[in-house]
């Protein structure tokens, strides 16, 4: 019943049969915009935030000078994560968040100004304004947005992964993480059906990885959301008590080990 909703799954599946292909399982991995998502739960429209992630690279020759490690500067309605990447840590990669309610569109590729980044952030730190001054073409945009959790991924032999079921703010760095996990347990929750060849156990071994699955990922997406106020606080007695922690002695970690140490896969 879930192919009526959608006209072009419904089409894709209909191309799978006619090539000969047999389907025992459906796996929505496709996305925000999840047509697999939309075919089971109706269209339901993602959750701006209210805010807008520029992404840029600087070469690091430009900013070796500079304090540029792997850093999170914040301050109020904003911050910029900072750290490297490519072959041979070439490239200084940014992220810097700020609101804008009138720029919505969720894609990784809508293309931004430098001009525009280095305005939202003027006034900022000297070392920080120095690196937004290095700043090389391109620059995307990108709205972020979320949901709230589904109380069901699923129904039958189709199954939901990855941001198509728990699409999460980007204030954890766990997006692409937890669909990791996610591929990881339902690969373990479907292995004795392939193995046997027993179509009849998918539907079950796919409510289990769900089960498996959705607490865990419900909380990394209301954490996510949490840590944008988290980061934009306001100058004040909060924000001061905030920046007192990141200080802190002991493992900043210790409080993620339920996050870090988790192993997928494996019946807790």
């Amino acid at each position: 019943a879930f192919v009526e909703e959608d006209l072009r799954l419904e089409l894709v599946l209909e191309r799978l049969r006619r090539a000969g292909s047999r389907v025992a399982v459906v796996i929505g991995a496709d996305g925000i915009r999840s047509m697999v998502q939309s075919a089971i739960h109706g269209r339901i429209p993602s959750r701006f935030s209210g805010a807008v992630a520029y992404r840029a690279l600087v070469p690091r020759e430009r900013v070796s000078h500079l304090p540029v490690e792997v850093t999170n500067r914040m301050g109020p309605d904003a911050h910029v994560v900072t750290y490297f990447v490519g072959e041979d840590a070439r490239w200084l990669n940014l992220v810097c968040v700020v609101p804008d309610s009138s720029w919505q569109v969720e894609s990784w590729t809508e293309l931004g100004s430098a001009d525009e980044l280095r305005s939202a952030f003027r006034g900022w730190s000297d070392p920080l304004c120095e690196i937004l001054d290095c700043v090389v073409a391109p620059v995307f945009r990108w709205a972020l947005h979320d949901r709230e959790p589904f109380e069901e991924w699923g129904s039958g032999c189709v199954t939901l992964l990855g941001d198509a079921c728990h699409p999460m703010l980007p204030f954890m760095a766990q997006g692409a993480c937890q669909a990791v996990e996610d591929a990881v347990e339902l690969a373990a929750r479907l292995a004795p059906s392939a193995e046997s060849g027993d179509r009849a156990g998918v539907p079950s071994a796919l409510r289990h990885y769900e089960d498996a699955r959705r607490t865990r990922t419900a909380r990394v997406q209301r954490m996510s959301a949490g840590n944008r106020d988290r980061y934009h606080l306001p100058d004040g007695p909060e924000q001061v008590r905030r920046d007192a922690g990141f200080g802190s002695s002991g493992d900043p970690l210790a409080p993620f080990d339920w996050l870090y140490s988790h192993r997928s896969g494996r019946d807790e």
